[in-house]
């Protein structure tokens, strides 16, 4: 487990979900706007489901034991990693927290190509880390559309 001390808080980083509570992850979501924690109320184990499958990887920032972070990448592990989603408690952006979850994801995966499609005012973030825009390229998205897992 590795740390840093930002505004006199100690935050905590962690590869693995043993920390992550589902209900934690569900109100992180809701934080940073990605839906309502009623969004995810269908999942039997919500942290399994999003982080405990074949290719997908977690990164997460914790303050004083709440979680305040999150980087989910997808990747083979060979040659391609992407960057599914960071996300930042809006109390701890602009504070080094997502710079830091990326800087532990270029640290994991130096040997695959880096991947991601970050939101309108989102770049500098990435590009601070290594992860630069490329002209060519285009992100295409389906958004939520309500429906449940079966």
């Amino acid at each position: 487990l590795c740390s840093m001390i930002i505004s006199g808080i100690k935050i905590e980083f962690a590869e693995t979900t043993g920390r992550v509570e589902a209900e934690a992850l569900a109100l992180h979501y809701e934080a940073v706007g990605f839906g309502t924690r009623e969004n995810y109320a269908h999942y039997n184990d919500l942290v399994a489901e999003t982080f405990d499958v074949g290719g997908v990887f977690g990164f997460f920032a914790f303050a004083n034991s709440n979680l305040i972070g999150v980087a989910r990448i997808f990747s083979d592990d060979c040659s391609v990693s992407w960057v599914a989603e960071i996300s930042v408690h809006p109390n701890w952006q602009r504070k080094g927290v997502a710079s830091e979850l990326l800087k532990r994801v270029n640290e994991r995966f130096p040997h695959t190509a880096m991947y991601a499609g970050p939101f309108d005012g989102q770049e500098d973030v990435f590009i601070k880390n290594q992860i630069s825009l490329r002209p060519k390229m285009t992100v295409c998205s389906r958004g939520w559309i309500g429906a449940k897992k079966k």
